[in-house]
């Protein structure tokens, strides 16, 4: 309705247009827009229009030559040119008369016109006749909807995962369910598993192909708990953004938009990521983000090798690493020892079975490597590892609490186990090396 009454708002700020002169001479000759009839036999377009001067009735108002809004002066300005002040005289006393109709006429003065008194401009606008009729059916002046939104917009995550949050607290994202909802023909069951119909909740909670995801983020002790207390989307977001730690809410975010994107893979290019891929491929989007932005705000820019570099003379590096093995289901774990010279010293590897998350895959394999170093009674030993956050961790020089946290039992283990080498290996040394491992 707001929309359409803007159509009849550009008939009456342009009663010269071709469209004006048409309707006037069809629908309303002898009268205004505001004054019409319905007529006899009225076409749709003039249904709608007859219907939505209704808006313009209520927000509109005459501006007389100087601008003052009074609805009353046109009347009064017009029997005195008409009438000798005949409407005057009825109002007032003699003398009271008398005194307002020898004030004199500024011949200067502009037409008076309609306007719009929800704008300062005195122009019609869509959004403030569509919140003038809803003020007048009792809804409230915002239109926002409540939750904890200065917490979304300050987690430390990309913008690009801060809006897609605010999509999906908002209930615009395009999910199956919705776009039925919107009579757009699409089938409703979930593109992954095919069991359930597809919303937000579905899609980024339940389903079971995303599910797993979690732990391979190493987010599972953030999500899994707060199943249990929300049962839709953006309650459970609104809680992580408002009770995790900044970064810990910015991953989250991030992992929510690989998911939706690899939620069109499969849409639109038949494409599928196992759930381990997804939770990686989250770990390492969001961790390139921080340490871009950390790089950024500090002014400071790191030299990233994109080679081996050898150790100093008397010294033996290192290099740490983890990975996954889809096909038989493993956490694999390897290290290897080389000199000054690049000449192989030694080597090792383990695994087990099923995944384990990132964090904790990447700090196992640092505690066997510096296990292994001891067992081969080798000093002066330079470890490096591609994951930040475990060394950071070690260390404890970014904060009292690490990146990762240490509230999964399994990573506080694990680094506690490092940390106890460490203390009992002091020419040992430990450094990390800094890969683009994905983009964003």
């Amino acid at each position: 309705m707001a929309m359409v009454a803007k159509q009849g708002w550009n008939m009456l700020a342009s009663p010269n247009s071709l469209v004006a002169k048409i309707f006037k001479a069809r629908y309303f000759p002898h009268s205004s827009f505001l004054d019409a009839k319905i007529g006899n036999n009225p076409s749709f377009v003039w249904r709608s229009l007859w219907k939505a001067k209704d808006v313009l009735k209520l927000g509109s108002r005459w501006s007389i030559g100087g601008g003052v809004v009074l609805r009353s002066c046109q009347t009064l300005g017009s029997e005195r040119k008409e009438g000798g002040g005949l409407m005057v005289k009825k109002i007032f006393d003699n003398e009271g008369a008398d005194v307002i109709l020898r004030v004199p006429l500024v011949a200067d003065v502009l037409e008076d016109r309609l306007v719009w008194q929800e704008e300062k401009n005195g122009e019609y606008s869509v959004k403030s006749g569509y919140r003038l009729l809803k003020e007048l059916q009792g809804s409230p002046r915002s239109f926002g909807i409540e939750g904890s939104w200065k917490h979304l917009w300050n987690i430390s995550a990309p913008p690009r995962a801060k809006h897609l949050l605010w999509r999906i607290c908002r209930c615009c994202l395009p999910t199956r369910s919705k776009l039925q909802q919107h009579h757009v023909q699409c089938p409703s069951l979930c593109p992954w598993c095919d069991l359930e119909d597809e919303d937000e909740w579905h899609v980024f909670f339940v389903c079971i192909s995303t599910s797993q995801s979690w732990r391979a983020a190493g987010l599972s002790a953030i999500i899994e708990p707060r199943l249990y207390s929300f049962h839709d989307a953006k309650s459970l977001i609104f809680d992580v953004c408002r009770r995790e730690d900044r970064r810990d809410a910015g991953r989250f975010a991030v992992l929510l938009v690989v998911i939706w994107r690899s939620r069109n893979n499969v849409v639109w290019q038949d494409t599928r990521d196992d759930a381990l891929r997804i939770g990686l491929q989250a770990y390492h989007c969001w961790y390139d983000w921080f340490l871009a932005r950390d790089d950024h705000n500090s002014g400071v820019v790191h030299n990233i090798p994109t080679v081996w570099t050898p150790p100093m003379p008397n010294q033996v590096k290192c290099n740490v690493d983890a990975g996954f093995n889809n096909a038989c289901g493993t956490t694999n774990r390897g290290w290897c020892f080389k000199d000054h010279l690049g000449r192989f010293v030694s080597a090792g590897v383990s695994w087990n079975v099923g995944f384990l998350s990132v964090i904790e895959a990447e700090a196992t394999a640092l505690k066997e490597s510096i296990q292994s170093a001891i067992s081969l009674c080798l000093s002066h030993v330079i470890f490096e590892s591609d994951c930040q956050v475990v060394v950071q961790s070690i260390h404890n020089t970014h904060c009292e609490q690490s990146i990762a946290g240490r509230n999964d039992i399994a990573i506080a283990d694990a680094l506690e186990v490092v940390d106890h080498d460490m203390q009992n290996q002091p020419n040992a040394t430990m450094i990390n090396e800094l890969r683009s491992l994905s983009t964003f």
